[in-house]
């Protein structure tokens, strides 16, 4: 799944800065990363529209959606998020932090575990199914990134157990 979203370049820093950004209407974000092949490792301070990240956030692929970030007078740049803050209360994006990817690197990223059906054990041996891991972690290219891992769990007894190793890897 891949997304668009436009974002403006900070020449300011630090605190009071970052709530001036807030005040605004904008959520101020930080992007990780070399702009091009070669280049040194840099850090450019951004602000996004907080609405657009949301939708982002909240979408199918949450986190994990490969987001092409437009920066004005740059070209675009392919980017996931690493990380964002939330106020406890009010739920309002306060920071994020994005990191360009390349296209042809593997990545490793963390998805959700979804499991499909009702096990056998708990129909008929009126047993409990205990989901233990709620995500795995995965390489991959960024543009195979799935959205979730479908585990079908019909066929399981009592005491019977998928383990990790278990799940069908695709090829990509």
């Amino acid at each position: 799944m891949e997304a668009t979203l436009e974002a403006t370049t900070r020449d300011t820093f630090g605190k009071n800065e970052a709530r001036r950004t807030r005040r605004a209407g904008r959520v101020p974000a930080v992007v990780y990363g070399a702009a091009t092949e070669g280049a040194s490792r840099e850090a450019t301070a951004i602000s996004v529209e907080p609405k657009a990240l949301l939708k982002i956030l909240h979408s199918g692929g949450g986190a994990n959606t490969l987001i092409s970030l437009k920066l004005a007078g740059a070209s675009d740049a392919k980017v996931l998020v690493r990380d964002y803050l939330l106020d406890p209360v009010t739920h309002v994006v306060l920071h994020a932090d994005f990191y360009r990817v390349r296209m042809d690197k593997v990545l490793q990223v963390t998805i959700p575990v979804v499991t499909k059906g009702e096990p056998k054990g708990v129909k008929l041996q009126g047993g409990i199914l205990e989901f233990v891991r709620r995500e795995i972690e995965i390489e991959c290219l960024p543009k195979d990134i799935p959205e979730h891992v479908e585990v079908d769990v019909t066929e399981l007894m009592l005491h019977d157990g998928i383990r990790v190793r278990d799940i069908a890897a695709s090829a990509k």
